[in-house]
């Protein structure tokens, strides 16, 4: 059947389908439903891998890798009094108010 792409109506498509069978129509229609439902991906939610991989297989690139790091020695801190908090607070306080002034 020759198809006139500039005259191609509803009723031409209504004509061929007419013209097929029941059957291949049921074919048709079953294959195109089985289609959408086989290319919709997989359902549900991700799963986790079963067996998780491992971490650092193999041998490391890096030459500096298996080095050991040397880190320098920091002297510990002596004489060392602790801070009273609150006159900190209070020395900020009187700052503010004097500013507040101005």
């Amino acid at each position: 059947m020759q198809i006139d792409r500039e005259r191609f109506s509803p009723r031409q498509w209504i004509s061929m389908i007419q013209e097929i069978s029941f059957f291949d129509q049921v074919r048709v229609s079953l294959f195109a439903v089985l289609l959408g439902v086989v290319g919709c991906g997989v359902k549900g939610d991700p799963l986790p891998p079963l067996t998780p991989a491992e971490l650092g297989r193999g041998v490391p690139t890096y030459k500096g890798a298996t080095e050991e790091l040397a880190y320098p020695q920091v002297p510990p801190l002596k004489n060392i009094e602790p801070k009273d908090d609150l006159d900190d607070l209070e020395k900020e306080d009187a700052k503010n108010k004097e500013l507040d002034r101005n």
